[in-house]
């Protein structure tokens, strides 16, 4: 699927739904923003993490961020995306 382009019915006419989540307007297809690679940066209890004011971090994966954490974003923080179908919605859900 193109980023801008239902990959079930062509449509350009993406909405998005939340934070994540894309939503066909023409066909009701659903997609996802997920990570594209395994790895993922794991920030444990106690750690003080600060990315400065010229920091630039591109996180290929996701990140964990444990309770008891500190951590100070200041600088970019950006995550390597893709987007996954999550399929089209049942009809009793169209009806709600």
């Amino acid at each position: 699927m193109n980023a801008h382009r239902c990959g079930n019915c062509g449509s350009v006419d993406l909405e998005w739904t939340s934070g994540e989540d894309l939503t066909c307007r023409h066909c009701g297809t659903r997609y996802r923003k997920v990570p594209k690679a395994a790895p993922k940066v794991v920030i444990k209890r106690g750690a003080n993490v600060v990315f400065g004011p010229n920091a630039k971090v591109k996180i290929k994966g996701g990140m964990d961020i444990e309770d008891g954490a500190n951590v100070r974003i200041e600088g970019s923080l950006e995550f390597d995306l893709e987007i996954v179908e999550l399929g089209k919605p049942r009809e009793a859900d169209q009806k709600e």
